[in-house]
């Protein structure tokens, strides 16, 4: 028999070669260290994108001498959908390409936008000519000119539509941790705040130095700088592909949602038992739901199991039934409906900035008011380019108010869906934010046509004027 001390001598060895398996990796993926170039891809995007959208009335009166109606309702058009594709974009991430790859398209798309933007300002075929005099017809935009002004408006709504669908919850799955629970974690409250916190900064900082830079050094630069923050952009993000937690796809949503509106019509006659207590629901075994909602009950006849016979067995002295059906879908599979879940736990949230945003638009209209008056005191009312001498901080009382609004709104609205929805659903549920934006929007850009062309009959000034003094935007 070998010797204790031979014995012990080998399994010292056996210990050094065997990996240790409850040693975690020293570097795993995901954690803190992606969060910044997860960051720097929004804000950078964020900064680019809005640094093109204040001054861009501007630059379609001036360079394609649009009037303010037609070139605001393009860039209304253009902002609802910049809100609205991320909530297509996060169908498709959730179902069909995942995150990371759908931030990388976004990031591409986004780039090849603000190129072709900026070479509108490049290429002098790309804009109509000067006015000459009065004669408008010798400045008129042409079919193709106005094609490749608005193509590059859509490349840059599906980029944002690719990386703002999928930047929160990419987020949130790098700090994912099985042994905590991620809804009520301090780590994703403090995410959003970043989240929210660095894009508030990038609408600033566009509204402000991008602006500056426009005014200042022309549009050349002026859109040339959003290209290389958009550059940037793309780059933080790609330089830490190998540190990311890339989630695959699970199953689709579009496919099962109309899997459930199908199995719950064919089910329409069948009655819902009232009591649940006694009725088995078959469920996946890590499913957190195993007894469908109260809300939207009609669907829940897709879960139906019909009864058609029964064989009743002796086993330990209790009786089973033996159940057939026909369809065969979980509650989880109704709860991928987007309308279930829109609508099962509907926002009760009583938000205080809905008085704060009444309060700002009452603001505005009073500071405009008062502009329109000096405008009439000093009788420049119908010039061409018409000034009044007015400081800019008579804006600052509505901008302070909206942004305390937003500042209520957001982040709460953010982690209340990103709570409320599953978990397959959480690319989703970051852009249902947006969806309100784009609602607006498209509003705003109806109301804006319906009172030019009601203002401006019997050859009567419009209320939307391009002339802002002759109009009446109080």
């Amino acid at each position: 028999m070998p010797r204790s001390d031979e014995i012990l001598k080998q399994k010292q060895m056996e210990m050094i070669e065997e990996p240790l398996l409850l040693t975690p990796s020293p570097d795993p993926k995901g954690g803190f260290k992606t969060i910044p170039f997860i960051l720097a891809n929004s804000s950078f995007e964020r900064l680019a994108s809005s640094g093109l959208s204040p001054n861009m009335i501007r630059y379609l009166m001036n360079e394609y001498h649009l009037n303010v109606t037609t070139g605001n309702n393009i860039i209304l058009l253009w902002s609802a959908a910049s809100n609205f594709l991320p909530v297509l974009g996060a169908l498709f991430a959730d179902s069909l390409l995942g995150r990371f790859k759908m931030i990388g398209l976004g990031s591409i798309f986004s780039l090849l936008g603000m190129i072709m933007l900026w070479l509108t300002t490049l290429i002098t075929q790309a804009r109509p000519p000067p006015c000459i005099g009065s004669v408008e017809t010798t400045c008129i935009s042409s079919n193709y000119q106005l094609i490749l002004l608005c193509s590059s408006f859509g490349l840059l709504s599906i980029g944002a539509g690719g990386i703002r669908s999928s930047s929160v919850a990419f987020g949130a799955n790098q700090l994912a941790n099985e042994d905590v629970n991620l809804a009520s974690s301090r780590s994703l409250q403090s995410y959003f705040n970043w989240y929210i916190a660095t894009s508030s900064v990038s609408v600033v900082l566009a509204s402000t130095v991008l602006v500056y830079t426009q005014d200042k050094m022309g549009w050349k630069i002026g859109f040339g700088v959003p290209v290389v923050l958009m550059f940037l952009s793309a780059l933080s993000f790609f330089v830490a592909s190998p540190l990311y937690v890339k989630l695959k796809s699970k199953s689709s949503l579009i496919t099962g949602f109309f899997r459930v509106i199908a199995a719950a019509y064919n089910n329409r006659h069948a009655d819902l038992p009232s009591d649940t207590r006694n009725v088995l629901f078959h469920h996946k075994e890590d499913s957190k739901r195993i007894v469908p909602g109260e809300k939207l009950r009609f669907l829940n006849k897709a879960c139906l199991v019909k009864d058609v016979q029964e064989q009743e067995t002796e086993a330990d002295g209790k009786t089973s039934k033996s159940l057939s059906t026909f369809f065969s879908f979980t509650p989880s599979d109704v709860n991928g409906s987007p309308y279930y879940f829109g609508l099962r736990n509907p926002c009760r949230i009583f938000r205080n900035d809905s008085n704060l945003r009444s309060h700002t638009m009452s603001v505005s209209a009073i500071v405009e008011g008062i502009q329109r008056d000096r405008a009439v005191e000093v009788g420049n009312l119908n010039e061409t380019l018409p000034t009044v001498q007015m400081s800019a901080m008579w804006l600052v009382p509505q901008n302070c108010l909206s942004g305390i609004a937003e500042a209520l709104n957001a982040v709460a609205l953010i982690e209340f869906f990103y709570r409320e929805f599953p978990g397959s659903m959480s690319s989703i549920s970051s852009t249902m934010y947006g969806v309100g934006m784009s609602a607006g929007n498209l509003i705003a850009s109806f109301l804006m046509s319906t009172i030019d062309d009601v203002s401006g009959r019997e050859g009567k000034a419009s209320w939307i004027s391009s002339n802002i003094n002759e109009g009446h935007y109080d």
